[in-house]
């Protein structure tokens, strides 16, 4: 007769057998508590989940019907069956669980209608924002670019960590239509720069963007993320610094502050010899 500790090392080997090792490809995960604590409203998104995080928040249900109307029109304007958008994912399920932090509760079945609906969100809204002038990609219907005009709140929500997809799933579905007829088609990496750029300008993703390689891109965040890296990486001795002074303290000391004619923000150089502290401009405007 099975004793209890013999049924106890039968269901952790169980779990063991089941269990997700930690991936090196985890990109996309809940912001630290600690920062979370501070703002929660700024990190949670107001009327559209993306992806597993916040897929179950009821006060972002609503949005779930647009999706499905999003997902039938990328349907009626493409080559490619809902069937051959499912087997593209599944193919790809692995890697796709790999860049989140966990997707564990989510069965095979739901992640990859998740994947798709959201995915296809995503593609549709950057179409419609960035050919707004055209109104073959905006239907009378369409709340978010018509009355109430709800693509004031998407375009903060997708660029949330939380509510990322994988950049290239986003890539490949998009790869696989044809949704723009016959006319050049643009680039994930094009339709990215131009919401970038014309929603919050060059502070965003300045003019120099083609120079970068964005290959290696994970998801909407990492595309600024990867803009913004320093044009020189510069190496200095470890100092311990205890806290941050201010500017006043700065200005104090004798530090002088020049305007640097760089557009990367994070241009920032300090040379220690002349007590020369040189960084971009950063224009803040209401939308900023």
């Amino acid at each position: 007769m099975e004793s209890g500790i013999d049924r106890l090392i039968q269901s952790v080997k169980e779990e063991l057998q089941i269990s997700y090792a930690f991936s090196d490809r985890c990109c996309i995960y809940k912001v630290p508590e600690r920062l979370r604590e501070l703002n929660e409203k700024a990190y949670t998104p107001r009327l559209v989940s993306i992806g597993p995080i916040h897929h179950c928040n009821d006060k972002l249900k609503a949005m779930e019907d647009h999706k499905r109307m999003y997902l039938q029109e990328f349907i009626a304007r493409t080559k490619v069956s809902v069937e051959g958008f499912i087997e593209l994912i599944k193919e790809k399920e692995t890697r796709l669980r790999n860049c989140y932090e966990e997707t564990n509760w989510f069965s095979s079945e739901n992640f990859i209608k998740m994947i798709l609906m959201d995915a296809v969100f995503v593609i549709m809204f950057l179409l419609k924002y960035n050919c707004r002038k055209s109104t073959e990609f905006r239907g009378s219907r369409d709340s978010i670019f018509y009355p109430p005009y709800k693509w004031f709140d998407v375009r903060v929500d997708i660029c949330l960590l939380e509510n990322q997809l994988p950049f290239f799933i986003l890539e490949e579905l998009c790869g696989l239509s044809t949704i723009l007829g016959n006319s050049p088609k643009p680039t994930l990496i094009e339709l990215t720069h131009w919401f970038f750029s014309n929603e919050w300008g060059s502070w965003a993703v300045g003019e120099y963007w083609g120079k970068i390689d964005f290959s290696e891109v994970k998801h909407l965040v990492d595309f600024l993320t990867i803009y913004h890296r320093p044009t020189e990486q510069q190496q200095h001795e470890e100092l311990e610094v205890l806290t941050a002074p201010s500017v006043k303290e700065l200005h104090q000391a004798g530090v002088k502050f020049v305007l640097s004619s760089s557009k990367n923000l994070l241009d920032i150089k300090f040379d220690r010899n002349k007590g020369r502290l040189e960084f971009p401009r950063l224009q803040l405007e209401d939308g900023t």
